[in-house]
């Protein structure tokens, strides 16, 4: 493995945790790095720093995947994560359906695997997980002997390693939709036109613990997909559940899965609540209980700023669309946006809503999404629930 050397003071951030070497912090960077090489990273004095895989094309031109030295990213290396990552989540209680490889918090970097049984979606995000593509399958194969290994290759995050959208799978060709089990409901996997891996598990308890606050309420699930929060409220004994979301499609399989699953059917209503939000009286509200989850509204850096003002009036219909001593949870899956960041923009939407806040609880993903100290990139899911008087 060849050297990476860091200019004079720029192995600081590492040194306290952070994963990413960034273009301008490297000293003569070699012109024959190929995307996705695996190279030993040291500092302007020679000090080990640790091994990574390096991208000439991206800003992000190396990402660090051990502290070790010349650790080969082999597919015994693979093996060795994948089992470490599956008795992680089995010690947190998760069996059959979680996020087995959350990225650089897995030692992984640029990897996402979720599991749904012995069926498996992958995400190749970066070019170093990119190049090793069959040697993550044959990992996979080896430890875990899937049915199907679904690569959803088809992240806008993958343009900026200037590699290509693209799906492939091996093994039994997959659904369009497939079906999982948990929290004793029947959950579908759009496999054809759905978002991230699938599966939104990073909600899973979430969807519980809001679930816990729906016996008896009037409930709307905002950006609702498929139903996720929707599904659980109205298992847990919702007067009634309101699903809205932009696509048709996805309201579609909604009905489909309350159906199978034998939940009382739920109001559709299908709306664009990022762009044209309807007022309260055409949601049919007040409600006694609204969760709001919209999609990232932050797709980078440089658009921090208006994308907190969106979040600002997601937050604030939330609020209206809120009866006097409701609750109110609403969610942020923007990578650039920070808890501190959501929190603010709740306050100025209590203030812009005319309400008073009582905050209750903050959340964020699931347990097997982990969350690598030192690296904030890791964890991206903010979540706050509030009373509103």
């Amino acid at each position: 493995m060849r050297r990476l050397t860091l200019k004079p003071g720029e192995e600081r951030r590492l040194r306290r945790g952070h994963l990413w070497i960034f273009d301008n912090e490297v000293k003569g960077l070699p012109g024959d790095l190929e995307p996705g090489e695996a190279v030993t990273v040291v500092d302007s004095n020679g000090k080990l720093l640790g091994s990574g895989t390096v991208n000439p094309r991206s800003r992000i031109v190396c990402r660090l995947y051990s502290r070790r030295g010349d650790q080969a990213l082999d597919v015994a290396y693979f093996k060795r994560r994948f089992r470490s990552c599956q008795t992680l989540r089995e010690r947190l209680g998760f069996t059959d359906v979680y996020r087995l490889v959350h990225a650089e918090a897995d030692g992984l970097p640029g990897l996402v695997i979720d599991r749904f049984g012995s069926f498996f979606t992958v995400q190749h995000n970066a070019a170093g997980m990119d190049r090793r593509k069959e040697l993550v399958l044959q990992a996979l194969d080896e430890v875990f002997q899937p049915r199907t290994v679904l690569s959803m290759d088809d992240n806008p995050s993958r343009a900026l390693e200037g590699l290509p959208s693209e799906v492939a799978w091996a093994g039994e060709e997959p659904p369009e939709i497939a079906w999982y089990e948990q929290d004793g409901l029947q959950w579908p996997i759009d496999l054809s036109e759905g978002q991230k891996t699938g599966a939104y598990l990073d909600q899973v308890f979430n969807r519980r613990e809001m679930a816990r606050y729906c016996r008896g309420a009037r409930v709307l699930d905002a950006f609702s997909y498929t139903g996720g929060f929707g599904a659980l409220a109205a298992k847990y004994g919702a007067k009634e559940v309101v699903l809205a979301d932009r696509s048709e499609r996805a309201l579609e399989l909604a009905k489909e899965m309350f159906a199978r699953n034998g939940l009382p059917e739920p109001r559709f209503e299908q709306a664009d609540l990022l762009h044209n939000a309807p007022k309260a009286k055409a949601l049919g509200g007040p409600f006694d209980m609204v969760v709001s989850d919209p999609p990232p509204l932050i797709p980078n850096k440089g658009s921090k700023r208006d994308g907190l003002k969106k979040y600002l009036g997601v937050f604030t219909d939330a609020m209206r669309w809120t009866g006097p001593e409701g609750l109110t949870a609403v969610f942020s899956c923007s990578h650039h946006a920070g808890r501190d960041d959501i929190l603010e923009q709740v306050k100025r939407a209590g203030r812009r809503a005319q309400k008073r806040l009582r905050r209750l609880a903050i959340y964020g993903a699931s347990p097997d999404h982990p969350v690598a100290v030192g690296h904030p990139e890791t964890e991206y899911l903010h979540g706050i629930l509030v009373e509103v008087g």
